[in-house]
């Protein structure tokens, strides 16, 4: 039997293309970190199947694959012995579905079989997170780590972004202006920047003594993007 085309070839192609690259729904370029972790989530699929053609994907793959993802004992993604969350299995799976979605809008297969899929039982539930508490946050300031990493770790902890937002600033987003009685204020805008969804272009208030912190930061630290804040890598 002649084979069908290749699912990494497919897979190649998909993440080429501004289907993928755009937010389907609000037609905004997605973030680098939304594109890095389906590209590498589609790559762990690649690893465990190996070599596999359109034509064996079937609902029986699918089930095999979460099967694999949730079993600490098969290297993918869960450690420590501790099965891999509900949610996790969902967005891996995911990553995989949007590649034969591209697949069937090219008409390399002729149905999505894992469009319509039931992973009920598949990855622990949900984990509620606490806060941390005040001795925690001291201790966390107290280390000893570069300055670039207190300053994000200190905007993290005032304003509640996300680490990407916070990450990827550019110094023209540092902004100040005057309320109405004299004060000085300063916020950070991301009206502009690439964000996760529509309600995050916002305007973020910024305490005094971080916006004391930011201004005191050195200028040009990261070489290649003189524009940004910090030197982390943007993927």
């Amino acid at each position: 039997k002649k084979r069908g085309k290749l699912f990494s070839d497919v897979a190649d192609e998909y993440h080429n293309s501004t289907l993928f690259q755009t937010n389907k729904k609000t037609n905004q370029p997605k973030r680098q970190k939304t594109l890095a972790k389906e590209i590498a989530q589609v790559a762990t699929f690649r690893s465990w199947a190996s070599d596999i053609d359109l034509d064996s994907f079937t609902v029986g793959l699918a089930n095999k694959y979460a099967e694999a993802l949730v079993n600490p004992d098969s290297g993918l993604i869960a450690k420590r012995g501790k099965t891999a969350g509900k949610e996790t299995v969902d967005s891996y799976i995911s990553s995989v579905r949007n590649v034969l979605d591209f697949a069937r809008r090219y008409d390399y297969i002729q149905v999505n079989p894992w469009m319509q899929l039931s992973l009920t039982g598949y990855g622990s539930a949900r984990e509620k997170k606490r806060d941390w508490t005040e001795d925690e946050l001291k201790q966390v300031f107290q280390l000893d780590m570069p300055e670039q990493d207190r300053l994000c770790l200190a905007i993290l902890a005032c304003t509640g972004a996300r680490l990407d937002e916070i990450a990827l600033l550019e110094w023209d987003q540092f902004q100040t202006g005057q309320t109405t009685d004299g004060n000085v204020i300063h916020w950070l805008d991301t009206t502009d920047a690439i964000v996760k969804n529509r309600a995050s272009r916002r305007l973020i208030p910024l305490l005094p003594k971080v916006a004391n912190l930011i201004e005191a930061h050195p200028k040009g630290l990261n070489e290649k993007e003189p524009a940004r804040l910090f030197s982390y890598p943007r993927d």
